[in-house]
């Protein structure tokens, strides 16, 4: 369910020390609200009926080049470290729901 993949999403974020917070909707609130929050990759399963989650990163209100607003949106002007504990917190949630085992390499 998407309540398992937030729980999942914040246990990571939560050990990563990463800022978040977290929204679920009921299906009359994905209803009335959905038009809204529909602006990402994941609406493309919301209308399939799958259950799930978008990931935002407030870039938009963090850095005033987030889609050319402020100038050019180049590569010196992303946060790396942020983007990175990002990551990793999407690719843990994942391993978590899947019950997959991380690749490692090394002892």
């Amino acid at each position: 369910t998407a309540r398992t993949a937030v729980d999942a999403f914040v246990a990571h974020a939560d050990e990563l020390g990463l800022p978040h917070g977290a929204l679920v909707l009921s299906d009359e609130e994905l209803a009335m609200f959905g038009p809204h929050l529909a602006r990402g990759d994941h609406a493309a399963f919301w209308d399939a009926g799958f259950p799930a989650i978008q990931v935002g990163d407030t870039g938009d209100f963090r850095n005033p080049y987030y889609h050319c607003t402020a100038g050019p949106d180049s590569p010196e002007t992303l946060d790396y470290e942020f983007l990175t504990k990002v990551a990793q917190a999407t690719v843990g949630s994942v391993v978590t729901m899947t019950g997959l085992r991380p690749y490692r390499d090394g002892p």
